[in-house]
């Protein structure tokens, strides 16, 4: 995706991939303080579940999108289980609670009572299937991703 783009940025909360990052060209931005810059596309993969303020996140998200075309493309394993890896109860600071165990019910969930509040309109939604790293049990997870293509309200 970096090939479409004159620019491209990037925030991370490890060192070591920050420093990674900075050698393939990105330019890595502090995770709480974006500046005042306006992005036509921020993307946010697998990243919901897995950080501390998820809420902050995506309004830091919405307000750093160009209001005129900016497109953030989400992306969020179903069913949502939040895991926060840095804190010992690996609960995040900031919940969201979806109901509903099916998929629909939760890709519900999260456009009319997280995206909309927050600003976001879905434009377009789809499913890929992800393959995750995986444990004592098994090599490999195999999941299903669903991304979510929102525009500004």
């Amino acid at each position: 995706m970096a090939g479409l783009f004159q620019k491209v940025y990037a925030t991370e909360i490890s060192s070591i991939n920050q420093w990674r990052l900075s050698n393939y060209g990105y330019t890595v931005l502090n995770i709480e303080q974006w500046g005042d810059t306006k992005f036509d596309v921020i993307t946010c993969l697998n990243v919901l579940d897995r950080c501390e303020k998820p809420l902050t996140l995506l309004k830091k998200i919405r307000e750093h999108l160009n209001p005129n075309h900016g497109r953030a493309i989400i992306t969020l394993v179903l069913p949502f289980k939040p895991y926060f890896e840095y804190k010992n109860d690996h609960h995040p600071d900031e919940s969201i609670v979806i109901k509903g165990r099916l998929p629909e019910e939760q890709i519900n969930e999260f456009t009319l009572n997280v995206f909309h509040p927050l600003g976001f309109r879905l434009k377009k939604l789809s499913r890929l299937p992800y393959l995750c790293e995986g444990d004592m049990e098994r090599s490999y997870y195999f999941l299903s991703d669903y991304i979510f293509v929102l525009e500004v309200v």
